[in-house]
């Protein structure tokens, strides 16, 4: 059975997510932990449910989301993976970082892997990758058929959108992304994003305004 816990982390607020199941085996999505005590509350919780960490994903390159890779490296020797369209994103990570608060920023090792078809399977738990640009290049969604739950990363939030005024954002790709790939989800599918609480397709399909007039 899916187990999802959720910790809120950094002054941006990201979702980090931790997903295990009857195996205690662990799949860590967008660890953003940027103090000290935020990396060993998540330790904690690893800790006190015997988790092994298998796999860490990062569903975009934006500094926020991939500030807590190099803890989770230095401490775990996991490299976590991201899709292989944020290389450019990547390079420039560390510039967006300072400029949104991170000045101690470290980067990673990353594995450019986590592709469009493909699935990340984590002891009993798998979930297909779906490559979702518009916030970003390099975003991706994680969607388990059989628990029927999404993550969004920053493509879609509870009544909202991701930006778009980031570098390779875009607007009309966002928005027909979602329209044409999440929105055909079941209604019960839920929906946990990269910031805020958790929605559901039925919810966005019929109230985010971004889709009143689309």
């Amino acid at each position: 059975m899916l187990k999802i816990k959720q910790f809120e982390f950094n002054h941006i607020c990201v979702n980090t997510y931790i997903l295990s199941d009857e195996t205690c085996k662990a799949l860590v999505i967008d660890p953003a932990f940027s103090t000290q005590s935020e990396c060993d509350e998540f330790d904690e919780y690893i800790s006190e449910e015997c988790l092994d960490i298998v796999e860490v994903v990062f569903t975009h390159p934006h500094a926020d989301h991939l500030v807590g890779g190099a803890c989770i490296y230095d401490k775990y020797r996991i490299v976590p993976k991201i899709n292989s369209h944020s290389k450019d994103l990547v390079a420039v990570v560390s510039m967006q970082a300072a400029a949104i608060g991170f000045g101690d920023f470290k980067l990673c090792p990353l594995n450019y892997n986590l592709e469009e078809g493909e699935n990340v399977c984590v002891g009993n738990m798998s979930f297909d990758v779906m490559y979702m640009p518009g916030h970003a290049d390099g975003s991706v969604c994680l969607y388990s058929t059989s628990e029927k739950v999404l993550f969004t990363g920053d493509v879609l939030f509870r009544s909202s959108i991701g930006r778009t005024d980031f570098p390779t954002g875009d607007y009309d790709t966002l928005i027909n992304n979602i329209k044409n790939r999440i929105f055909v989800l079941p209604d019960d599918v839920k929906i946990y994003p990269g910031h805020g609480c958790r929605t559901s397709v039925k919810f966005e399909r019929n109230f985010n305004p971004f889709f009143k007039a689309n």
